[in-house]
């Protein structure tokens, strides 16, 4: 069973539930984190159980998890009072951070302390990190760029080889299976201009290298 990790208003989790029915996926949301049937034990994560798409399933089951949502929004608890929302959020936040972190099976992308899917860096700091490596990069804000989607070794969008051998240069050094990478220049010479956590499971062959590289990760 696949894991979509995503908010309820979020188009993806439907779409690579959808992608992904004949290998069984199933939707988890934050509504989810509000129905019975939870247990998690951290020195037995696989005898515990969770609730996705509003139905209970056993941890051991699980055999892999996209992460596509950074953290629980208070707008997303509306059975909860007003003024306890930002606090339940949080310990939501948390919670799924622990969760997840003991989980047997891939989780794309592992989450971080601020970011359920992943690091929460800011477009500089990708920049700063392609820098470090040195990749080549463009400062400010170009007018024109390519986004290329990196799944694990495989670059999606890119317009040339150089273009994708950059995106996945960059994933790789930053130990992160899933981004996007925002390139600027020519498709002979480009530059990182920024990258992001948002993947966009529409893109053609996206959802199937997700799929592939959570069967063998």
């Amino acid at each position: 069973m696949l894991l979509v990790l995503t908010d309820a208003g979020d188009w993806r989790g439907p779409l690579l539930c959808e992608r992904w029915a004949s290998v069984g996926a199933r939707l988890m949301t934050p509504r989810d984190l509000q129905r019975p049937g939870w247990r998690h034990e951290p020195a037995r994560p696989l005898g515990g159980l969770a609730v996705a798409a509003g139905e209970p399933l056993a941890v051991a089951t699980i055999t892999g998890v996209c992460a596509l949502l950074p953290c629980v929004a208070a707008n997303e608890l509306r059975s909860v009072r007003t003024e306890d929302r930002a606090y339940v959020a949080a310990e939501m936040t948390a919670f799924l951070c622990a969760w997840l972190s003991a989980l047997a099976c891939p989780v794309l992308n592992a989450p971080t302390p601020a970011c359920l899917c992943g690091p929460a860096w800011s477009p500089a700091r990708w920049v700063r990190l392609a820098m470090a490596a040195r990749l080549p990069t463009v400062a400010g804000r170009p007018e024109e760029t390519v986004a290329v989607t990196v799944v694990g070794s495989r670059a999606f969008g890119a317009r040339s080889i150089s273009q994708g051998d950059l995106a996945i240069h960059l994933a790789t050094r930053a130990g992160v299976p899933l981004l996007r990478v925002l390139l600027s220049g020519s498709t002979s010479t480009p530059a990182v201009a920024g990258a992001d956590l948002w993947i966009d499971p529409g893109v053609d062959g996206v959802a199937g290298a997700i799929a592939d590289l959570l069967a063998y990760r």
